[in-house]
């Protein structure tokens, strides 16, 4: 399963937990609006070398201040945020 609210991308992944639990469960920030991309119950978010990893600990929502709410199930998610190519600063992250 996938789902993608704004510059997040989530898909779902049998992947076991790992990596440095985050105290946080703010998946992107808006850097202009200062509007989050976030879990705000039932979730754990974690950091690993390869990127991040949501885990819903039951059925939740993805919340954002600009976009639809999109209903998650319980299970463990990769985090990908969409990128860009700048001609300067070359490949970086998507910002709101």
């Amino acid at each position: 399963m996938i789902y993608r609210q704004g510059d997040v991308l989530l898909r779902k992944t049998d992947k076991k937990v790992q990596g440095r639990k985050l105290n946080h469960c703010i998946l992107a920030w808006g850097e202009v609006t200062g509007h989050k991309h976030q879990i705000k119950a039932y979730g754990s978010l974690y950091q690993t070398d390869n990127g991040m990893l949501l885990e819903c600990l039951q059925d939740t929502v993805l919340e954002h201040e600009e976009h639809a709410p999109i209903p998650l199930e319980k299970g463990v998610y990769e985090v990908i945020q969409q990128r860009e190519f700048d001609i300067v600063e070359g490949i970086k992250q998507v910002m709101d």
